[in-house]
């Protein structure tokens, strides 16, 4: 079974924490693992990461991925249903823009379903209730998750 990284929108965003000397050639590595089917990202942490008015190196490099993913950027609709219903309070529902949360978790459902290993890396492993976190989520609907760092150790680069 291939394993399959789904990134979360604060993952991305944590990684410009990476030394900026640095950044170009992590950046072209993740690519490289984009194109070889080994990284998922849904649209909408695209978006979330790239719908600013001045995207930083994630933001910018997410968007360019976007024509790049190997897999579908969005899950079938009912992946999507099952973690709202099962899971629902992984949305804050005090927010006032769009989560891709449910969407990180529906796409490792959708890929899991196609035969696939998806594993969540996700920085969001605190439960504020009543909101749960994106690890929680994905516990209860029996989907592998990782901490960023895990995931650069993983894969190496």
């Amino acid at each position: 079974m291939i394993d399959v990284y789904i990134l979360d929108a604060n993952a991305l965003i944590n990684m410009k924490k990476l030394p900026v000397a640095s950044q170009w050639d992590f950046f072209l590595g993740l690519e490289a693992r984009v194109e070889a089917g080994e990284i998922a990202i849904p649209l909408h942490v695209i978006r979330e990461v790239s719908d600013v008015q001045h995207p930083d190196m994630p933001g910018a490099w997410a968007k360019g991925m976007e024509k790049r993913m190997v897999y579908p950027l969005q899950a079938d609709e009912h992946h999507t249903l099952r973690v709202m219903t099962e899971t629902p309070n992984v949305l804050d529902v005090d927010a006032d823009t769009e989560q891709a949360d449910p969407f990180v978790i529906a796409l490792a459902l959708h890929l899991a379903a196609a035969g696939y290993h998806p594993i969540v890396v996700t920085e969001d492993k605190k439960d504020r209730p009543p909101r749960i976190s994106v690890k929680t989520a994905c516990d209860q609907l029996n989907v592998d998750c990782v901490s960023l760092e895990d995931f650069l150790t993983a894969i190496a680069i």
